[in-house]
Order: C-alpha cells, then structure tokens, then sequence
C-alpha cells in the first residue's frame, strides 16, 4: 500500500512539474516585434541630421591634457611632463593651470577656444612661433543604465557619441527593454531636464536625442515581461517547494 501511494504522488509531482514546465516555456517566450528596435520605421527612407554641433563647454572637476607640437624641446618636455602627471583640474572657481601660460579662467570655454587661448599665449610669450595645440578633456563619460547587457560609464574624447554609439559600446539593449520608452537625463546649468523617446520610430533620431554630451544618463526601463517573469518565478518556486514539502511531509507520516 505504502509503495502504491508513494508511486501516486510520484505521478502526481510530474504531472504538476510538466504542467510548470510548460508555463515557464510560454511565459518566457518574448515575440520578435517586442525585443527589435525601429520596427516603426518604413522599410526605405531618409532621416535629415542638422550638423552635430560643439555643445561641450569646461567645468568644475574636468581633467585637461594638452598636447603641444612645432615648440622646442624644453618647452616640448614640460607639456609632456604636464600630461604624464595627470594634467590639470579645473577648479570649483573654473580656473585651471597650464604650464607657462598660468592661471586662467575656463569654466564655459570649449575645447577649441581654449586651444587658440593656449597657442596665442605661447606665441605673445615668443615661445613658439607657430604652436599647434590639442587639448583633451580626459574623463568625458556617458551614463547607460537599465536593461543594457553592460550598464555603467562610458568614457569618450572629442565631440561625443552618438545615442547608436552609445548603446553599442553597452552591449545592446537586452530582451527585456521597454524600447517604447527610453529616458535621457541631460544637465542644464543647474537644472536636470529628461526626455523620453521611443527606440522603435524616428523620435530616437532627434537631433537633441542622438547626439549625445557629456554627462548624460540613459536609462532604459524594463518591460513587463520581465516584471511578470520575475513575478512568476518566484510563484512557480514557492507552489514547487510546497508540493515537495508536502510529499515528504506525508511520506514521513505513512
């Protein structure tokens, strides 16, 4: 009798198991359309760009590295000496240091702006006749956060990435990405102003949404799919750990 009813709820836990089993299969199957991006898009088509344009101004905490050419060895060395120890901070005033030209104001200067500061200084000081100077502002990042296969900061040097670019370098977005709504956090001033748009039609495309700056934070949502499987799992664990609690439970009892 004993081994006939151990044999019935033997068959029984299967029978359960199977059912589970099946359940986890349909839930976890995600349609095509829910895990593409621009699926909105025409099949042929053209979307119009306006120039990228040089939004990147300095500020508090930038880390600057210069490069120098067309100067003499001396004046070669210490700039090298300059960019080996790191470079300059600038300052919470928004003041940085650069070797023989000195202290000066940066803070809402451009890259570019500050190069022909740099090379017009080197030659008031007849320093160098013909200077060539970049600078390069070594910790300009971009934020990817959310349902991406590698979330965290991403590092970059000249004019910036694009929003394509930057979800690259992340791995992509996962199958579980709310693609109808990205957020992108931008900093103004000292405002903080977020726009949400949709991987999956032209508005991932807008001018202020693919051309990324510096300091920007995406972020992207996942879907319920993903809340609904995290939901069930822990549902279909507990019912399992249950029927086998029970099973042993009467097992011992018998």
């Amino acid at each position: 009798m004993g081994v006939t009813w151990q044999s019935f709820m033997l068959k029984k836990i299967k029978f359960i198991a199977a059912i589970i089993a099946a359940l986890v299969f349909h839930s976890s199957c995600i349609s095509t359309k829910r895990i593409s991006s621009f699926t909105q898009l025409g099949k042929n088509g053209n979307i119009e760009l306006e120039e990228r344009k040089d939004t990147f101004r300095l500020n508090a905490g930038d880390q600057v590295k210069i490069n120098l050419v067309n100067a003499d060895m001396q004046t070669l060395a210490i700039f090298s000496n300059f960019n080996t120890n790191g470079g300059s901070i600038v300052t919470n005033g928004g003041f940085l240091e650069i070797p023989i030209v000195g202290i000066i104001m940066v803070k809402g200067v451009s890259e570019k702006e500050l190069k022909l500061i740099i090379e017009r200084s080197l030659i008031e000081k007849s320093i160098a006749n013909q200077p060539f100077v970049e600078v390069i502002v070594v910790n300009k990042s971009i934020s990817v956060l959310g349902e991406v296969y590698r979330p965290g900061k991403i590092s970059y040097q000249g004019s910036g990435l694009t929003l394509t670019e930057a979800l690259s370098e992340a791995g992509d977005l996962t199958n579980y990405a709310k693609r109808s709504k990205v957020l992108l956090i931008r900093q103004e001033g000292n405002q903080l102003i977020y726009t949400r748009f949709n991987m999956n039609d032209s508005t991932a495309f807008n001018k202020e949404v693919y051309f990324l700056r510096n300091k920007d934070i995406i972020y992207v949502e996942p879907n319920s799919a993903k809340a609904f499987n995290s939901s069930q799992s822990r549902a279909i664990l507990g019912f399992i750990t249950g029927v086998i609690t029970l099973y042993l439970l009467i097992i011992s009892l018998r």
